[in-house]
């Protein structure tokens, strides 16, 4: 029982995805708030180590990739460019070569990863669709 209403909520269906908006995705928060909001997730998925299971993931993909082999990632949806910026670090102390791309559909998001991000971490941000996307050339 919702003890703020006072009325029980249904059950939501998990089984599928939703195709509800995302908070996120609506043009209603101020840039200021949407900073905050986005440094926040980070700060979450810092503490709640949410970038290890990707990260784990890539140890595992770039063992037995020769290290001189540039790889590219694409990061959808990339938000505040956390992720990015771990992948970054944990790529730059094993010596990988990793293009690293962050895409989302806000341009104020994008702007925001940007302001963020230092050059040094020579991560590309785009506002776009993922359907939109054409993998670079190697």
């Amino acid at each position: 029982m919702n003890s703020l209403a006072g009325t029980k909520e249904a059950p939501r269906d998990l089984s599928r995805r939703s195709a509800e908006s995302e908070w996120l995705d609506g043009a209603d928060a101020s840039p200021e708030e949407l900073a905050l909001v986005l440094r926040d997730l980070a700060r979450f998925n810092g503490a709640m180590l949410g970038h290890w299971p990707v990260i784990d993931w890539l140890r595992r993909a770039t063992k037995d990739a020769p290290k001189e082999t540039a790889l590219t990632l694409v990061d959808v949806g990339c938000g505040y460019g956390d992720l990015l910026r771990a992948i970054r670090r944990w790529a730059r102390k094993r010596g990988l070569t990793i293009r690293l791309i962050g895409l989302d559909l806000s341009c104020e998001t994008i702007r925001i990863a940007q302001t963020v991000t230092d050059d040094a971490d020579e991560i590309d941000y785009c506002v776009m669709d993922v359907f939109d996307f054409a993998p670079p050339l190697p």
